[in-house]
């Protein structure tokens, strides 16, 4: 109910997800729909228990995408979590392995501070703080990945941060990552696809949750 200026009327019911919308004074409420962009949109949920890899293909360009990894264990002691990007439509993208990859890494130990980077890498770590985990290491990590307009300047770039904590430990380690790709070949195409997988052997446990934001 609401008043009219004249009487009390009845405002019928409004459309499913839509809210109720004020119009300033002396204007009547409505129902609106609501705005969707700026927010995270959930696309999938892969089991990552035994998975070799977990990957995505086809991504739009001048996107944003992300990534949360939960409860992730390597099977395999010191195996470094690498990220590759690759670009070109369908099942089979062509991935970038070569120098292309730059990064940055900030880490906090308990009391350690811990800062690494490097450029001309073949791939890029999205957690740890050089790459290496045992198998009683945790890791819970969000990646952000741009994929970039296929020129040379909005190139794909990617950023993470979370924790990770090995059994026995006092403190878990805490760190922020960041990196891009200049190979030549994201100067005329986008990344359409990322991949995340151990060095070597297959991830033990674990959970991937994939998001695109909405425009």
């Amino acid at each position: 109910m609401y008043y009219n200026g004249t009487d009390w009327a009845r405002l019928a019911a409004g459309t499913n997800g839509y809210f109720l919308k004020t119009q300033g004074t002396s204007a009547n409420p409505a129902w609106a729909e609501a705005g969707g962009g700026g927010q995270w949109t959930h696309v999938s949920t892969t089991d990552l228990t035994s998975a070799s890899a977990w990957q995505v293909k086809n991504l739009s360009a001048d996107e944003w995408y992300k990534v949360i990894l939960m409860g992730v264990v390597h099977e395999t002691d010191n195996t470094s979590p690498e990220m590759t990007i690759g670009h070109g439509a369908g099942d089979s993208p062509t991935m970038i392995t070569g120098s292309g990859y730059r990064y940055s890494h900030k880490a906090q130990s308990g009391s350690t501070d811990e800062d690494d980077g490097g450029t001309g890498q073949a791939k890029w770590w999205p957690y740890g703080v050089k790459g290496a985990q045992s198998e009683n290491y945790t890791a819970n990590v969000e990646v952000v990945v741009y994929t970039g307009s296929g020129d040379s300047v909005r190139i794909p770039t990617f950023y993470s941060w979370g924790q990770h904590w090995q059994q026995g430990d006092s403190t878990p380690t805490t760190f922020t990552h960041a990196g891009g790709n200049v190979d030549s070949a994201f100067n005329s195409a986008h990344c359409s696809s990322i991949k995340i997988e151990p060095s070597s052997g297959n991830f033990d446990y674990g959970e991937a949750q994939f998001f695109s934001l909405s425009n």
